[in-house]
């Protein structure tokens, strides 16, 4: 690679020279002088050479602007550092150094603000003082070698700007670099409290690197490298991180950011505010997010492993394929936006419930957690279709608010303390064991069962709410409670003659409150008079006062008898009609 990038520039500079040579068979004396190449005189300066006393200069004259010149200690028997200073301002050069590698490095030494046309070096050193901006308006290109930027100065590069992979760039507090054009690092960055600022196509190759502030307007790659950085921002720019290891602080960036090929991205912030627009990732990548105050993903795509270590972290728009939780920290939450996630595992400290908030329609396959608190939210669905959910014996999932919809579809759930649903909540279940209790608690909520078989742990209806169950069998393992005015609806499109298989059955008990009812529904037109059809089934006592039928065309010429049957042991209400 660094021999290919050397023949590149090698052809660049030959271009440029080809160009020159043929464009001074057209120019006068006059011109000719001035873009001649000025030769700095090698003598020993390991005391210090000024770079604008004449007499370092072959000709005995400094050049002047538009003038290309040349500092090379590359053939010299000169050894050790060679310091050569301006401390004037430098305008219109062209800089060629030279150095003969670690024999007799140049350190060249800026102390007052320039621009030059193109900087060319190898084997040597560059200091911009502090407060000291360089501009260079053509091109850098810079290898084995250090580039030190002290505090409060500048590099700007608006034309192709290299660094090679024998390079280190320094960054002193509040120094920056920033580049206008396309930009390729291939050495290391050191600069805890310095910037770096690329406007035009970069990209960090091989490198090691640790910055304080990261800017970046257009295409950033990151390939082959690791380090860190404090701040990560871009409002227009994209973001493709390929087989490296990245630690961030604080990011906000509104576009993409892409993770390939074994790539670690690690977000540990302390209180700060995180936003990455589309975060996507490939099976080998994985995303750490850890502390900080809220950490915000609009959208994703994540096919690798996502941990979240005790953050505050919201995931919006896409598919996560594994996402872990580690929690310690009750002030900490999750939230769930319009995410599709394949497995969800959750283990927070005992002490520390962990909180997940359901907004818009997220969906788990896998949900294996501890303790933890799920939240769906008004407008909310939380969707377990085909699914395994392991909840530890203090974990709680509740749907709370207009519109706030819990699903289980051909779903196993195992474990929890509780499953509430309240304030105009919904439940919609189907053909799934659901081995947790069950509350359903004001007159605006509904839990819809249907299918050929669901099993509840237990179920308790009070304060004016519904159960609804339609065709098949819903059994519960242990009680049926309604209370307060509340009411169970059977809707059935066919009327059950076969007490096996009665619409619910408790194997402990069924109790109905006087002021709560059984209500079946049913659009049958041929009744069968005198026929015994079977709604609810127990082994004790069937507490029930108040029975309702509602056929689609009633019928006052069929009244409805509601009538408690023993049959093997087991306690059923049913109901028959009769003529008047």
């Amino acid at each position: 690679m660094k021999s290919l990038i050397i023949l590149v520039l090698c052809f660049f500079i030959v271009s440029i020279q080809a160009k020159s040579s043929s464009a001074r068979l057209h120019l006068d004396d006059d011109v000719n002088k001035a873009a001649q190449s000025i030769i700095f005189s090698p003598s020993d300066c390991k005391y210090g050479c000024d770079f604008f006393d004449d007499a370092n200069w072959i000709g005995g004259q400094v050049p002047t602007a538009g003038q290309n010149i040349i500092i090379d200690y590359s053939a010299t028997q000169i050894i050790g550092q060679q310091y050569i200073y301006a401390k004037s301002q430098i305008s219109g050069l062209t800089f060629n150094i030279t150095s003969k590698i670690n024999v007799n490095t140049i350190i060249f030494q800026l102390s007052q603000s320039s621009k030059i046309g193109a900087l060319f070096s190898i084997g040597s050193d560059v200091e911009l003082y502090p407060d000291t901006v360089l501009v260079v308006n053509e091109y850098v290109w810079f290898d084995d070698g250090q580039f030190n930027i002290d505090s409060n100065a500048e590099l700007i590069s608006f034309g192709n700007t290299i660094f090679g992979p024998d390079t280190t760039i320094f960054l002193n507090s509040t120094a920056s670099l920033s580049t206008h054009s396309q930009a390729e690092i291939f050495g290391n960055v050191l600069g805890p409290h310095g910037m770096l600022e690329f406007f035009g196509n970069s990209s960090l190759v091989g490198s090691a690197f640790q910055v304080g502030v990261v800017v970046f307007n257009s295409t950033f790659q990151i390939t082959k490298s690791s380090g860190q950085v404090s701040v990560l921002q871009s409002t227009n720019g994209v973001l493709a991180i390929t087989a490296s290891s990245v630690f961030v602080s604080t990011v906000n960036v509104q576009q993409t950011i892409t993770l390939a090929q074994l790539t670690g991205f690690d977000i540990s912030s302390v209180q700060s505010t995180n936003y990455i627009g589309y975060l996507t990732s490939d099976q080998s990548s994985a995303v750490q997010v850890t502390g900080g105050a809220l950490t915000t993903f609009y959208s994703v795509q994540l096919n690798g492993q996502t941990f979240v270590n005790n953050a505050t972290t919201l995931f919006g728009n896409g598919y996560i394929s594994i996402l872990k939780v580690y929690n310690s920290n009750p002030q900490t939450n999750l939230i769930l936006t319009n995410v599709a996630i394949d497995q969800f595992l959750a283990q927070p400290g005992v002490q520390s419930p962990f909180v997940v908030e359901i907004q818009g329609s997220t969906s788990i396959t896998t949900f294996n957690a501890e303790n933890v608190q799920v939240f769906v939210s008004p407008s909310g669905t939380l969707n377990f279709t085909n699914s395994e959910v392991t909840l530890g014996t203090k974990a709680q999932i509740s749907a709370n608010g207009e519109g706030a919809t819990i699903v289980f579809n051909d779903t196993m759930l195992v474990g929890g303390s509780v499953i509430t649903f309240s304030s105009g909540a919904f439940g919609a279940i189907f053909e799934s064991d659901v081995n947790a209790p069950i509350y359903v608690t004001d007159p605006e909520t509904t839990v819809s069962v249907t299918g050929d078989y669901t099993i509840f742990t237990q179920i308790e209806v009070v304060n004016g709410a519904s159960l609804v169950v339609g065709d098949g069998q819903l059994v519960v393992t242990k009680f049926l409670y309604v209370w307060d005015a509340s009411s169970v609806l059977l809707n059935l499109s066919t009327l059950v003659t076969n007490y096996a298989v009665t619409p619910i059955f408790a194997e402990d008990s069924i109790k109905f409150s006087k002021d709560s009812k059984l209500i079946v529904q049913s659009p049958v037109k041929g009744i069968a008079v005198g026929t015994v059809y079977y709604a609810i089934a127990s082994p004790s006592n069937i507490a029930l006062t108040q029975f309702q039928f509602n056929p689609s065309n009633p019928n006052p010429n069929l009244p409805v008898t509601m009538k408690s049957i023993t049959v093997g042991g087991i306690d059923y209400t049913t109901f028959s009609f009769k003529t008047k």
